[in-house]
C-alpha cells in the first residue's frame, strides 16, 4: 500500500520511524510538507502567515500523491492545524485518514469523533501502523489490533494498548528519504536527527511523560536505549551517505546512565566525532559526564531549570535539584566551554513576578551562553493541568478547549498562561548574556524594562526581540565568546520558503 504523511514545520523521527517500518515490510511512504511559514512554535503573525501559507499546496499535494492512506502525526499545538487539513482532504477524496501521536494518545475519544478520522493509534504506533496496513491490503479489516481505535457501524471500537517496544534495537534506522523533498530538512544539510532512547528518567508536570509513564503501567520498561553498537551503525551510515556535519541528539535526557555514556562517548569520539547538541539535568552532571561530553565533541547542551525557587520546583514541576546542583551543571558545563543553553517557564501556578524578577538576578549572576523562556503550554492529561485545576487556575471548560486545541498557541508564544507582567523580566533575562553584570544590576534597580509599552506588547513581539537578540551576538564585537549555533539556518529556512512561495506563481492561483 501507499501511504502519505503529512506533517508542518519540522522533521519528526517519529514518522521516520513509521515509514522505515513501512518500507521494511514493502509498503510504499512519501511526505507532504507545510513549513508553517510565521505561524510556528517561535513566531507567530497572522498576516504573514495568511500571505505565505502553504495549505492548499499541501491539500493538493496529498491527492496528487493518490495514497490508500493519509496519516497524521499530531502534537497538541498542531491539532487545529491537522484537523483543519484533514477536513478539507476528505471533502475532495475518499480515501481513509489516521490521527496518530501524542495529542490523540492523550485524549483519543475526541479525537476519532471527527468525521474525516477513520481510524487513530494510541501510543506506540510503529507495528500498531504496520498491523493495520497489512490487515487493509488483505482487503479483511481486522478490528483486534492492539493501540488502534475504530469505527464500525456507528460505534467505536476501542482496543487496549500494547507493551511496549522493549528491544528498541529491532527498529529499522529512521527513514531520512522521507524527507529528501525539503532540502532545508533534509539531513543533507549538514545536520543529522537522532534518538538513542525512549521515555525519560524523570516525571515533570508540565511534560507528556508525567501522563505516557501512568498510561504505560505495567506494559514494559517505560525508559530504554539502544545498544552503543546500534547507535554507532546507524551513524556510520549516516556518515557515509548524507556526509553529516552536526548531530542532534533528541534523547529526553542524554546523560542519565552514566555506565551507558562512558562506553559511547570512547567509540563516538573514535568512529564518529562529529560535533553534536543534547539534553542535559542538572541531576546528571558531574565533572565525570561534562568530560566524557567533551571529549566525545559535544559543542551545545541545553538544560531545564524552569525557576529558582525549590518549592515550586518539588511543589508545582516535580523536579527535586537544588539551586547549588544547578550553579554547579553551570559552572562545570561552562568551564569546559560547552555551549550552554538553559530553560525556563513563566506561567506557572501561583509563580509571582518577584519569582520571575529573581530568576533575572541568578542568570545575571550565574551566566549562561542563551537563556530561552517560555511560557507554560497546558497539555491535555498532564499532572500540571490537575494541579491547576485543584488550586482553580484552570476551569473544567478551560481544560475541555485544551483537549480540543482550542488554545494551540506555542510555548515560545505565549502558550497558555502569557501573563504581561512578566515581561519585565524575560526582556531582562534575555539581556544577560549580552550586557555587563553592572549594567543588567543597573537596569533591574531602576527598572527601566518596566514601562507598560513593552508589557502591553504582543507575545509575538517577544519572540521578535529575542531575535534581534540573537542577530546582535553573532553580529557584534560584543559577542567575543560563541554565537547562536541554531541562527543561520533558522534564517536560512524562512528565507527559502518564503522566496520559494513568493515565485511560485501556481501557488498563488491555488
Amino acid at each position: 500500500m501507499k501511504i502519505t504523511f503529512v506533517y508542518r514545520g519540522y522533521q519528526s523521527l517519529g514518522i521516520e520511524y513509521l515509514s522505515a517500518v513501512l518500507k521494511k515490510a514493502g509498503h510504499r511512504t512519501n511526505l507532504v510538507f507545510d513549513p508553517a511559514l510565521f505561524d510556528d512554535n517561535y513566531i507567530s503573525i497572522k498576516f504573514l502567515n495568511k500571505l505565505f501559507d502553504y495549505g492548499k499546496k499541501v491539500i493538493n499535494k496529498v491527492i496528487a500523491s493518490k495514497p490508500d492512506l493519509i496519516l497524521f502525526s499530531v502534537v497538541s499545538d498542531e491539532y487545529t492545524w491537522a484537523c483543519n487539513t484533514a477536513k478539507k482532504i476528505k471533502e475532495l477524496v475518499d480515501i481513509p485518514i489516521i490521527f496518530g501521536g501524542i495529542h490523540v494518545t492523550s485524549v483519543p475519544e475526541i479525537v476519532i469523533k471527527n468525521d474525516f478520522v477513520d481510524y487513530i493509534i494510541i501510543g506506540e504506533g510503529e507495528y500498531a501502523l504496520l498491523d493495520l496496513v497489512n490487515s487493509l491490503e488483505n482487503g479483511k479489516l481486522d478490528y483486534t489490533i492492539k493501540n488502534v481505535w475504530f469505527k464500525k457501524n456507528g460505534r467505536v471500537i476501542k482496543n487496549s494498548l500494547r507493551p511496549l517496544i522493549s528491544n528498541l534495537d529491532d527498529l529499522p534506522i529512521p527513514d531520512k528519504e522521507l524527507y529528501k523533498n525539503e532540502k532545508l530538512i533534509y539531513c543533507k544539510n549538514g545536520r543529522y536527527y537522532i534518538m538513542t532512547s525512549r521515555g525519560c528518567p524523570y516525571k515533570c508536570s508540565f511534560c507528556n511523560n508525567s501522563f505516557l509513564k501512568d498510561l504505560y503501567a505495567n506494559k514494559g520498561v517505560y525508559l530504554r536505549r539502544r545498544s552503543v553498537d546500534n547507535v554507532i551503525q546507524e551513524l556510520k551510515y549516516a556518515k557515509k551517505v548524507y556526509k553529516i556535519k552536526y548531530l542532534v541528539i533528541w534523547d529526553e535526557i542524554f546523560v542519565y546512565d552514566k555506565k551507558w555514556l562512558r562506553k559511547f562517548s570512547k567509540r563516538y569520539k573514535e568512529e564518529i566525532n562529529i560535533p553534536f547538541f543534547c539534553w542535559v539535568h542538572p541531576l546528571n552532571i558531574d565533572e565525570e559526564v561534562v568530560n566524557l561530553l567533551k571529549e566525545a565533541n559535544c559543542r551545545e547542551v541545553e538544560m531545564g531549570i524552569q525557576t529558582i525557587y525549590e518549592k515550586t520546583r518539588e511543589d508545582i514541576l516535580n523536579r527535586y535539584h537544588s539551586n547549588a546542583q544547578v550553579k554547579r551543571a553551570i559552572h562545570l558545563l561552562k568551564k569546559a566551554n560547552i555551549f550552554l543553553s538553559v530553560d525556563s517557564i513563566f506561567g506557572l501556578p501561583k509563580q509571582t513576578k518577584e519569582e520571575g524578577m529573581d530568576l533575572a538576578r541568578f542568570y545575571n549572576q550565574n551566566r549562561v551562553d542563551r537563556a530561552n523562556v517560555y511560557w507554560l503550554r497546558w497539555h491535555p492529561k498532564t499532572e500540571i493541568v490537575k494541579i491547576a485545576q485543584d488550586i482553580g487556575i484552570l476551569s473544567e471548560d478551560e481544560i475541555k478547549k485544551l483537549e480540543k486545541g482550542e488554545d494551540n498557541r506555542g510555548a515560545c508564544i505565549g502558550g497558555g498562561s502569557f501573563k504581561s507582567e512578566f515581561v519585565e523580566a524575560e526582556r531582562l533575562i534575555l539581556l544577560t548574556h549580552l550586557l555587563p553584570k553592572k549594567v543588567i544590576n543597573f537596569l533591574i534597580e531602576k527598572r527601566l524594562c518596566r514601562f507598560k509599552f513593552l508589557n502591553k506588547m504582543s507575545s509575538h513581539s517577544v519572540v521578535m526581540t529575542n531575535i534581534l537578540l540573537m542577530i546582535l551576538d553573532k553580529c557584534f564585537w560584543f559577542s567575543q565568546r560563541k554565537s547562536y549555533p541554531k541562527v543561520k539556518p533558522w534564517f536560512k529556512y524562512y528565507l527559502f520558503y518564503t522566496i520559494h512561495k513568493f515565485l511560485d506563481k501556481r501557488s498563488w492561483r491555488l
